[in-house]
């Protein structure tokens, strides 16, 4: 027998040893009372979320399948972290499924405190978005549930979102009762301003359509002084208060005291980079009306001219929008069917060739190197089948919603296109646009990838940036960097496809991040400091 075949068949059998002892060692880690916790990968995943996701998610991830045996008891917590991983990554269809995961296995697993949590980000993603009644199901969930944990922010969180829906229905009376009656313990949380804020921005607007003005100024007053607080974000302020001065010029309006309207206009002048497309609205309105009551008729006519421009804008980008949005959603789906037939076929493969492996070993046993060369094949093989095991995960989360969604889609279009009237059908788009543009939070990634498509713009900066600040996320990254560009808020945000308001929640989080001690120096400023080659 030659050297050759000796080794050969050595290491052959080495082989086949060693796949033996792997079965064993398999078998026995799955046998009841033998199984690995892995619970102390949740906690490092808890404890690294807020400066660094993706460390976060890589904990998740490195948690084997089954979840029931791996963490059993955490797996609610495990979900409500992998939700809002994805929705710092602005994957919010992933976000939205993980979070009904989440809920579910709170549920089982008596985590009242977590599903507190994620039963009120479910009702504020479904009502306020879709003003669908049974979002309420959730919002009685939270209550229950953040009552059995004695949870002192969760019980707030789902009063002020109670007081926001009378707040939004007109309810002005009942919306300031509630909110009234905790103001003084709303202005004891020093560490987060906001609910203070935001109660007051609500009262103050209630007393407005209320007409009592001696109240509403006390309280507008009030919320005035909080501009100076470290925890409020400027964006948030600035927009109240533009809606607060325009609400203010809307009911002196109604009742012709020209004075008061001028004033509050004037104060809001400033402030319509903040505003929302409705309160900019109604701002035009009431400067054209202004004017035509003082009858400066040409004026009036400019500002009509303005709402109307303004009004084409929005139309234009609301059917640009919509058709863009369908489409997106039809390719979506394809794709997703498209690698889920890929994942079946890759499964087959790997199957023929783990047979066609042990069939050459036999009949190829004189030639060593290529015995090697497909073991480690084989290999490579089976590290891509758990590649795709964990990415089927994230597809089945997704084809659910993007079915329904896309059929009640095409269902409203098709009702539309039945419509005679063109203002009635211009309407109609209008609110589908809106329910669009809403939904499709839930169903579509806003800014997958992004980072991959700017990232060649200036590869110099995003490598200086990741080596110097690595607790950055991707989204803040790339926030980063438009803001180096001097792009503004309202501009990233069209970008990125989200809210001026929620690009400047995050340059706040952004600042807290780079620990910037100077108020006064902008984020353009600090970067192009930070940045700068040190000789």
């Amino acid at each position: 027998m030659s050297i050759f075949t000796i080794e050969f068949v050595f290491n052959s059998f080495s082989i086949q040893l060693l796949r033996i002892i792997w079965c064993v060692v398999s078998f026995a880690w799955f046998l009841p009372g033998n199984c690995q916790d892995y619970s102390k990968y949740v906690d490092s995943a808890d404890s690294n979320i807020d400066y660094n996701s993706k460390k976060a998610l890589r904990f998740l991830d490195s948690i084997p399948m089954p979840l029931e045996k791996s963490i059993e008891g955490k797996i609610a917590d495990y979900y409500a972290l992998k939700s809002i991983i994805y929705d710092e990554f602005e994957d919010y269809p992933t976000s939205y499924q993980y979070n009904i995961l989440a809920l579910e296995y709170a549920e089982k697993e008596e985590n009242y405190e977590t599903a507190g949590d994620v039963a009120l980000a479910l009702f504020k993603n479904i009502y306020f978005k879709k003003k669908d009644s049974t979002a309420f199901n959730y919002l009685d969930k939270a209550r229950y549930y953040y009552n059995k944990s004695n949870s002192r922010y969760g019980k707030i969180d789902v009063y002020q979102t109670e007081a926001y829906t009378a707040f939004l229905n007109k309810e002005y009376k009942q919306c300031n009762a509630m909110l009234l009656s905790q103001l003084d313990d709303y202005a004891k949380i020093d560490e987060d301003a906001y609910y203070n804020m935001f109660a007051l921005f609500m009262i103050s607007t209630n007393y407005i359509h209320l007409e009592d003005f001696e109240k509403a100024q006390l309280y507008y007053e009030k919320f005035l002084k909080l501009l100076n607080h470290p925890t409020v974000v400027p964006y948030n302020y600035y927009s109240f208060k533009g809606a607060l001065n325009v609400c203010f010029a809307e009911v002196f309006d109604k009742k012709m005291v020209l004075d008061s309207v001028e004033k509050y206009l004037v104060a809001s002048s400033s402030l319509t980079d903040f505003m929302g497309e409705d309160t900019k609205r109604d701002y035009f309105k009431l400067y054209s009306n202004y004017y035509a009551n003082k009858g400066e008729f040409n004026i009036s006519k400019a500002y009509i001219d303005s709402l109307k421009v303004f009004e084409d804008k929005m139309f234009e980008n609301v059917m640009d929008s919509s058709f863009d949005i369908n489409n997106r959603l039809l390719l979506a789906r394809e794709a997703l069917d498209k690698e889920s037939d890929r994942g079946y076929l890759k499964t087959i493969a790997l199957s023929i060739l783990a047979s066609c492996l042990i069939f050459f070993s036999i009949l190829w046993i004189w030639n060593y190197k290529k015995l090697k060369l497909k073991v480690l094949d084989y290999k490579n093989q089976r590290t891509s089948l758990n590649y795709l095991k964990s990415n089927h995960e994230k597809l089945k989360v997704k084809v659910k919603g993007l079915e329904d969604y896309i059929g009640e889609v095409k269902k409203e279009v098709k009702a539309i296109s039945t419509v005679d009237e063109v203002s009635e059908q211009r309407s109609k788009i209008k609110e589908l646009y809106k329910n669009v543009r809403l939904n499709s939070s839930m169903v579509t990634s806003q800014n997958e990838n992004h980072l991959e498509l700017i990232n060649d713009l200036n590869v110099e900066f995003f490598s200086k940036l990741a080596k110097k600040y690595p607790q950055l996320s991707d989204s803040e990254v790339i926030i980063c960097y438009y803001l180096y560009t001097e792009f503004k808020s309202k501009e990233i945000a069209i970008f990125l496809g989200t809210s001026t308001r929620a690009i400047e929640s995050k340059r706040y989080r952004i600042r807290k991040k780079l620990n910037i001690q100077n108020r006064q120096m902008s984020m353009f400023e600090f970067l192009d400091e930070a940045l700068k080659d040190k000789d």
